[in-house]
C-alpha cells in the first residue's frame, strides 16, 4: 500500500520584536542561489501589501511567505508545547511563544495552498487532493521550506526566537532551527519524540518514546517500549533506527544493534496491511552497557511475545554503506540530538493573501 504524504508543509518563525518588512527580492535571490546546483529557479509572484508578503513559484510549486507584525494566539501552539521532550530540551519555549511580537509564516505546497477558509468560500476546492504518494516530491517540498527558513534568516540578519515546524508539530529554538534548515537535516525535523514514563514489575523507573511525524519517514509512527535505561540512550537508539530505516525499513521480527553488546527487536503492527505495519515497536532485548537481558527477566510485561527463548538473528544491515556504518557505530558516536493540521489560530494572518492569490489565479 502506498504511503500518503502531505502536499503542503509549513513553518512559522517567531520574533520577540515587531520587525521591519521583509526584503522579498533578497529572500528570493538567496533561495535561488542555494537551489542553483539543482537547476531550480523560483520566480517572483504577487506581493501583498507593504509588509513583506509574497508568493514565489516554480512550475506547480507555490511558496507563500507572509510577514505578520502581530503575535499569534497561544492556542495554536498548545499541542507543540505539551511535548515532554520539549520540556526537557527547550524549557523556555512557552515563554518564547508567549512573548513573541511578530512572525513570518512560510507555506510550501504542490499546487494552490488550501485552507478551510478558502474551501468554505470556494467549495469546488474540497475535491482537490491534499496528499501525494511520491516521496521525492514530498522531500523536495520539505527542502524548499528549509531553504526558505535559511533565506529569511539570512536576509533579516537575525535568528528567530523559535520556529514551529508544523508537519511534526515541533517547536525548535531559533539557533537550532537555522542550523537544521541550513544543513538540510531532514531527519531531525520531520519527527518529534515524546517520552512516557512507567515502572516495571521490579519497581524500576522505565522510559519509552512515541513519535509524531515519523510516518513520513518510515511509513508508520514509532514506539520504543518502556525499559529501565536512560532517556538519552532511548533517543540515540530511536534516531539510529530511523537513520538506518530511512531508505529501507528493517523487516518485522529482525533485530538491530551491535554484534555482541546491544540487541533491539523490531516489530511491525498491529495492521500488517498498512505501510510499515501501522505501528513500529522497538523492544530492547539485550544491553551490556545497562546490564539488561530480557530473556532473564520475570516480568511478563517486559517480554516480547513469540520471541522468548529463540535464538536472536544477526543484527540487520543494509546494502547501503552509510547504513552499515550507522549500524556498526550505533552506540559509539551517533548523534543523540536530534500530521498535525495547521493550528486554527495561525490561519487568519494569511487569509487575505491567499484569497487574493486565488482570485488572481482564477
Amino acid at each position: 500500500m502506498a504511503i500518503d504524504y502531505p502536499n503542503q508543509v509549513e513553518a512559522v518563525l517567531l520574533y520577540d520584536q515587531v520587525s521591519r518588512p521583509l526584503r522579498l527580492d533578497a529572500v528570493l535571490q538567496h533561495l535561488n542561489a542555494g537551489l542553483r546546483p539543482f537547476g531550480i529557479v523560483f520566480k517572483q509572484g504577487m506581493a501583498f501589501g507593504d509588509d513583506g508578503s509574497s508568493v514565489f513559484t516554480c512550475g506547480d510549486i507555490f511558496v507563500l511567505v507572509s510577514h505578520n507584525p502581530r503575535p499569534l494566539a497561544l492556542d495554536g501552539f498548545k499541542s507543540a508545547l505539551s511535548s515532554s521532550f520539549l520540556q526537557s530540551t527547550f524549557p523556555d519555549a512557552r515563554e518564547k511563544v508567549e512573548k513573541h511580537r511578530s512572525n513570518v509564516f512560510i507555506t510550501v505546497s504542490l499546487g494552490l495552498p488550501l485552507t478551510p477558509e478558502l474551501i468554505a468560500a470556494n467549495p469546488v476546492l474540497a475535491a482537490m487532493p491534499r496528499t501525494i504518494q511520491d516521496r521525492q516530491i514530498f522531500l523536495n517540498l520539505v527542502r524548499f521550506l528549509m531553504g526558505m527558513v535559511e533565506a529569511v534568516t539570512v536576509v533579516r540578519g537575525e535568528l528567530p526566537s523559535c520556529m514551529h515546524w508544523m508537519q511534526s508539530d515541533k517547536l525548535v529554538a531559533g539557533d537550532l532551527a537555522y542550523q537544521l534548515c541550513s544543513t538540510y537535516d531532514v531527519l531531525s525535523l520531520l519527527y518529534r519524540k515524546d517520552f512516557y514514563r512507567t515502572v516495571d514489575e521490579a519497581g524500576r523507573e522505565a522510559f519509552g518514546i512515541e513519535t509524531r511525524g515519523a510516518r513520513h519517514l518510515l511509513g508508520s509512527e514509532l514506539r520504543f517500549e518502556p525499559v529501565p535505561v536512560t532517556p538519552v540512550a532511548l533517543l540515540k537508539w530511536t534516531h539510529s533506527f530511523i537513520f538506518m530505516s530511512f531508505e529501507k525499513l528493517i523487516p518485522d521480527g529482525d533485530t538491530f544493534g551491535t554484534e555482541s553488546d546491544l540487541r533491539i527487536r523490531v516489530l511491525h503492527g498491529p495492521d500488517k496491511s498498512l505501510p510499515g505495519g501501522g505501528l513500529i515497536r522497538l523492544v530492547l532485548e539485550y544491553s551490556e552497557e545497562y546490564f539488561f537481558d530480557r530473556t532473564k527477566t520475570s516480568s511478563a510485561g517486559m517480554r516480547v511475545a513469540g520471541h522468548e527463548g529463540k535464538r536472536a538473528p544477526a543484527p540487520w544491515t543494509s546494502a547501503d554503506e552509510s547504513s552499515q556504518q550507522a549500524a556498526s557505530n550505533l552506540v559509539r558516536g551517533m548523534r543523540s540530538r536530534f500530521q498535525t493540521p495547521p493550528a486554527e489560530a495561525k490561519k487568519g494572518a494569511r487569509q487575505g493573501m491567499l484569497r487574493a492569490l486565488f482570485r488572481r489565479l482564477h
